[in-house]
């Protein structure tokens, strides 16, 4: 580990290594398999643009939401295809259609599997970057073309999570071109190291005996499933947290995240981008009916530009959007804005398992092994439940929910 910034700091966004102009700077795994700089001190300079360029290291200036709305966009087919109201797809075609350069996440199944930045030229290429990736992202495979579009004044809008969003802030402040720059930040639980994924994939592909061309966390209703999709694009697996999945188990129960997760900075109600996305999770709004809640997404207004740009898309109809009187109110369920992560109760359990076996499933079992049984007992088949009276399954579920 490097003295650039602290593991409570360092979200692996790969800039201090890109800027570097010695090129002296690696990321590589710790022992927990998750990826941190290293800095080869033979050829280090020791001219500090790694420090001085550190996200994690710059004082911010965050922002209050003027505006908050819940709303969706009014295509059909895009609201349909979206895990949430569609807004995203909205704003990647809008950046697409005013010329504009944009960037978004694809799984990336070569390599094992990863989840990776693509700028995104067409809007066929926005089918690829939309929904939810519970994953680290590479921010690395896209900083070329960011310097490109910064000495070529193009202007661009760029989708991320709250820490990608501030690296390549940063890009652009250092330019002296944040003006050509707009930035959408997503509402973030947290991120679960790609070696991870990884591991967890290659571990179902081998006992399908399938291979995966695809990886999806949300399906199109917004319920939450850990899908994988074969080279025919047929799902063949398909669970949700409740279940017995320990990766998704690990991501909703901040039992595998990256050690900045459980101390962000960014998880708070001030924001640092120009518009600030997430589902809606407020109370509910009589105005918007029982069939529309199921796909609604909350959109912060935190400047001026994201407000032109929110503005726009309602004048132009492309979005149809409900203001919310209270900006604390509207926001206070969406825990992901309002405090970082709380770390799981075993985590440490976790942590020792995986230096000594730096196996995902076998650690992540071991230490969510009481939710585990809890899974196994409470949703047994049906048939099997039938056999167990009524008062036996009362007290299970007592002993169950103290642990």
């Amino acid at each position: 580990m490097s003295d650039i910034c602290s593991k409570n700091d360092c979200t692996g966004c790969k800039l201090c290594s890109y800027i570097c102009p010695k090129k002296c700077i690696s990321f590589q795994k710790d022992e927990l398999g998750v990826l941190y700089p290293v800095i080869d001190k033979d050829k280090c300079i020791s001219c500090h643009l790694c420090e001085n360029n550190c996200p994690a290291k710059q004082d911010l200036e965050y922002k209050m939401p003027q505006n908050v709305y819940a709303g969706w966009s009014t295509d059909l087919e895009i609201r349909n295809s979206s895990t949430s109201g569609g807004i995203a797809q909205e704003l990647y075609k809008y950046a697409l259609e005013n010329n504009y350069s944009t960037y978004g996440v694809v799984y990336n199944n070569e390599g094992g599997g990863s989840c990776d930045y693509i700028k995104v030229e067409s809007i066929k290429q926005i089918k690829k970057v939309i929904g939810s990736k519970y994953c680290y992202a590479d921010l690395s495979t896209i900083f070329k073309c960011l310097e490109n579009d910064i000495l070529n004044d193009k202007k661009v809008l760029f989708i991320g999570l709250p820490c990608q969003v501030v690296a390549v802030k940063r890009m652009f402040i250092k330019a002296n071109k944040i003006d050509n720059l707009i930035l959408i930040d997503l509402a973030c639980h947290g991120v679960v190291p790609s070696e991870y994924l990884k591991q967890h994939v290659s571990n179902i592909s081998k006992k399908y005996n399938k291979d995966v061309s695809n990886v999806t966390f949300r399906d199109k209703n917004s319920s939450y499933y850990l899908s994988l999709y074969d080279n025919n694009f047929q799902k063949f697996y398909s669970k949700n947290p409740y279940q017995d999945d320990v990766y998704y188990r690990g991501f909703t129960n901040n039992l595998a995240l990256r050690e900045n997760c459980y101390h962000c900075h960014y998880a708070r109600n001030e924001r640092i981008s120009d518009i600030t996305l997430g589902d809606f999770n407020g109370s509910k709004d009589s105005r918007i009916s029982e069939s529309d809640r199921k796909q609604v997404s909350v959109i912060l207004e935190n400047t001026k530009k994201g407000a032109d740009l929110i503005n726009y898309l309602i004048f132009n109809k492309n979005i149809v959007v409900f203001k919310q009187n209270n900006i604390i109110e509207s926001i206070k369920y969406n825990k992901a804005l309002n405090s970082p992560a709380i770390k799981h109760k075993n985590r440490k359990i976790f942590e020792q398992n995986y230096i000594v076996t730096n196996n995902y499933k076998k650690s992540a079992t071991k230490a969510l092994k009481s939710e585990l049984i809890k899974y196994r007992i409470l949703f047994l088949p049906k048939k099997s439940l039938k056999l167990v009276p009524k008062s036996i399954k009362k007290k299970i579920k007592k002993i169950l929910n103290r642990r």
